[in-house]
């Protein structure tokens, strides 16, 4: 297979020349003014990566890099916006990507750029919502990444609220232990009211955190068993949040376990309507098709190819390191399919063995 360079690689393997390549990875606030606040929040970057550049390269190649960075943020489509804005410079390159996925605020200088990094950080730091209960509280709180932050409860979330709505005690033949089991069912039937709507606007994974008789007496009422992934017993209420968001991440693996069965499931799924494919070329054509609606893949599996001439076929090509005549065609791949709107979820290794370490399901056959 032919290796072809264009101009712009060959000026910068011959002189040596590489100015440091950016990157800058941002979320977005779809709340506010999106195209107000992203232009903000580039400005805020692009002032820290001044800093950085400044600091560690000569002045010449500084300013190159800044400008060209410049430039790509002055074509932003803020129309385009979604969740997230990542935005990469490089001596040969620029890229820009509207994504639909949540990320956390990431500026890296001098180090290449893969797509895969990006999802695969997103996928890996899964957002979650955490519901604290105890026979009296609730609360439910957003988890992703370090991010810890309280969500707002649509009902009330105190057992006290529902004391006015008991049967008044009567004498001596009152029930004191009974009304509080009743008051406490009665809490916690709202509660799951109320994560109803929480899961219907977030759609995250749950765990649940609290006293083991109160989570006995949850599992029994909820309707949300399919969404919870723990029930972790314990009382979070007199510790601080940092202590909850270790105690949730320590069971990520649980989760991730759960999603690797379903996206099994789902392949299988997906062979018996006749939309699967796997196998690299295969899956390099359909993504030239613009035809991956899902693309699973495990975590490192990848196919190193020359640059070759035409787009519509690789070739697996071991044995050189050198970034501009070698590139992995799995991170190509997965740039194919999130520009055609399509999704990419990720597995541990060997996990997809029989799939040939990556499979797609397409759009339409």
């Amino acid at each position: 297979m032919q290796v072809i360079i264009d101009e712009k690689e060959k000026q910068v393997i011959e002189t040596g020349n590489h100015m440091p390549a950016v990157s800058i990875i941002l979320p977005l606030n779809v709340i506010k003014s999106l195209e107000h606040e992203t232009k903000l929040a580039l400005k805020f970057a692009l002032d820290k990566v001044k800093k950085q550049l400044f600091d560690n390269y000569p002045g010449e190649r500084a300013s190159l890099a800044i400008n060209r960075l410049k430039d790509v943020i002055s074509n932003i489509d803020y129309t385009l916006c979604k969740k997230s804005l990542a935005i990469f410079v490089s001596p040969v390159k620029e890229e820009v990507f509207y994504l639909d996925i949540p990320v956390e605020e990431r500026i890296v200088i001098n180090e290449s750029f893969e797509i895969r990094d990006l999802i695969y950080n997103k996928k890996a730091n899964q957002a979650v919502l955490v519901l604290l209960l105890s026979g009296e509280f609730a609360r439910i709180y957003y988890a992703f990444g370090k991010t810890f932050k309280s969500v707002k409860i649509p009902v009330a979330d105190n057992v006290f609220a529902y004391k006015t709505d008991m049967p008044e005690r009567t004498g001596n033949f009152s029930d004191p232990p009974g009304h509080k089991e009743i008051m406490l069912n009665k809490f916690l039937h709202h509660i799951d009211i109320g994560l109803s709507g929480i899961i219907k606007q977030y759609n995250y994974p749950v765990f649940v955190l609290g006293a083991k008789r109160v989570l006995g007496h949850f599992k029994k009422i909820t309707h949300h068993a399919d969404k919870i992934v723990q029930f972790i017993h314990g009382n979070f209420f007199d510790v601080r949040e940092n202590e909850i968001l270790e105690t949730v991440n320590s069971y990520l693996p649980v989760l991730q376990q759960q999603r690797e069965k379903y996206f099994l499931h789902l392949l299988e799924e997906a062979a018996g309507k006749g939309v699967l494919v796997c196998g690299i070329n295969n899956l390099w054509a359909e993504g030239n098709n613009k035809n991956i609606r899902l693309l699973i893949v495990e975590k490192d599996f990848n196919f190193p190819v020359w640059r070759g001439e035409g787009d519509d076929a690789i070739q697996e090509q071991a044995g050189s390191s050198d970034s501009f005549y070698f590139k992995d065609a799995v991170d190509d791949l997965m740039q194919k399919v999130l520009e055609c709107g399509g999704d990419i979820e990720f597995t541990g290794n060997g996990v997809l063995g029989k799939y040939e370490g990556a499979a797609a399901i397409l759009y339409h056959r």
